[in-house]
């Protein structure tokens, strides 16, 4: 999939997930590996072998907080979930790029649990702020340097990238 798919996907399960659970962030993690371009010809596939398109794929995860007052504010993976579900991809080629979760109550900023191990583990992440109906991208440069990007208006953006 392309990244924006699963960027699409990530919202929409943190739309659902923040719902049906109380307001409590959700999250997950996204991979991503080096893919062949499939082509078809008539009836027989063929592999293109430019390496240069990129895979994603969207691995959601239950919190560990799911059920306690700390979920409102602080997503951390199950452990025994990462490893049932990440690791086989891992070691099946994937390389991880970036973790999603979302701010169901408050803004796209990162928390300082955010800035100082979530960030670290992980060069990329992705915040989506459901009162702000936005996502932010964090690209993580070193300890006092931080790239952000926003993406407004998320509604309108998931039907741009419907299609694509």
């Amino acid at each position: 999939m392309k990244l924006n798919q699963v960027l699409a996907l990530a919202v929409k399960y943190g739309d659902e997930g923040s719902r049906t659970n109380a307001r409590e962030e959700v999250g997950g993690v996204i991979l991503q590996r080096k893919g062949w371009k499939s082509t078809v010809y008539y009836t027989s596939p063929r592999a293109d072998y430019s390496r240069n398109t990129l895979d994603f794929i969207w691995v959601p995860l239950h919190n560990q907080h799911t059920g306690t007052p700390t979920a409102h504010g602080l997503f951390e993976a199950t452990q025994e979930e990462f490893t049932k579900k990440a690791i086989p991809l891992l070691r099946d080629g994937w390389k991880r790029y970036a973790t999603f979760h979302t701010h169901p109550s408050f803004s796209y900023h990162p928390s300082h649990t955010d800035l100082t191990e979530l960030f670290k583990s992980y060069h990329i992440n992705y915040i989506y702020s459901i009162p702000e109906n936005c996502v932010a991208k964090y690209t993580w440069q070193g300890e006092v340097s931080l790239k952000q990007e926003i993406t407004r208006d998320i509604n309108k953006w998931l039907k741009l990238n419907e299609s694509q």
